[in-house]
């Protein structure tokens, strides 16, 4: 619903060059893509990534989605836990920031349950797939505040 690109369903064609273009973005390290499969079973059920917003600063926004039948499992909180790490930890992060629609209370609750903090609300920001303008909610975090460090300590800590 909220994944312009995702509308109409993509052929494997379309999905080919996509992941082609993003292996090319992961080596120029303007964005790092990960896919996110279930452990039990190797099920394909989404996908997350880093995008490069600023090296000088440096930050990165985290984006994710979900295929709709595992959504509310956990799968995008563990994976956005891991990506923070990540990001303050070995990359060295100064900011990393959260976008979704304002619509998108999935995506909030996640942002929200990984210690992100509300900084905006874009209003009439950009448009949904359908056409509709839409406003845009804008979480962050950056890398003195206690959730990051916190979340950095414990990958220091092996948890």
């Amino acid at each position: 619903r909220w994944m312009p690109w995702a509308n109409p369903l993509p052929t494997p064609e379309d999905t080919e060059e996509a992941y082609r273009r993003m292996a090319a973005q992961w080596i120029t390290r303007e964005s790092l893509p990960l896919i996110i499969f279930r452990k039990s079973d190797g099920l394909f059920v989404g996908g997350t990534g880093l995008m490069c917003r600023d090296w000088d600063v440096p930050y990165f926004e985290i984006g994710y989605w979900m295929r709709t039948s595992e959504v509310g499992k956990g799968y995008v909180r563990e994976a956005v836990t891991g990506l923070t790490r990540l990001g303050f930890g070995e990359l060295g992060m100064k900011r990393m920031v959260i976008t979704c629609a304002a619509t998108n209370d999935p995506s909030r609750r996640v942002a929200e349950a990984c210690g992100y903090q509300f900084e905006a609300r874009l209003r009439n920001h950009d448009r949904l797939p359908d056409g509709s303008l839409r406003d845009t909610l804008v979480y962050s975090l950056i890398d003195t505040d206690e959730t990051a460090r916190a979340l950095v300590e414990g990958l220091r800590k092996g948890g």
